[in-house]
């Protein structure tokens, strides 16, 4: 972690994925490798919730999977586990989420595991990060 708790960087294989929590109440969450193991997978899971557990208020996330391949069948339930573990929580305390991929597979996915989940409120892919940021920023309320 960054000093003063800003981005976490995960460096089971080098910088594979980070959780930036530089811009809060928005964290921008990124894959940066096609595919992650198994236990990279969890680790980005479990590492994503310590984060915002670690925070009060509520929050908006941006998924920035450009970089990513489909994830194996095995990945997509444990995606589809912590989403259908975490959805009380998602809705209590998620604006909203920005999904980027860049592929129809990958788009398909995203449908695929929401499908099975449940999609959260507010929810949109994109497959432009720019885009995705804008609207996001629009739903993250102004500071006071």
């Amino acid at each position: 972690m960054r000093p003063g708790g800003a981005c976490l960087h995960v460096m089971v294989e080098p910088r594979n994925f980070t959780i930036d929590v530089t811009r809060w109440p928005i964290v921008i969450i990124t894959q940066h490798v096609a595919q992650l193991t198994d236990e990279e997978r969890i680790a980005s899971l479990e590492s994503t919730d310590y984060v915002l557990n670690q925070r009060s208020g509520r929050y908006a996330i941006v998924l920035d999977n450009r970089r990513a391949a489909p994830p194996s069948p095995t990945q997509r339930a444990m995606i589809a586990e912590y989403g259908l573990k975490s959805i009380e929580r998602i809705r209590a305390r998620c604006i909203c989420t920005a999904i980027v991929v860049t592929t129809d597979v990958m788009r398909a996915m995203v449908t695929a595991v929401q499908w099975k989940t449940g999609r959260p409120p507010n929810t949109e892919v994109f497959d432009d990060l720019a885009i995705a940021l804008a609207w996001t920023k629009q739903r993250v309320p102004s500071p006071v």
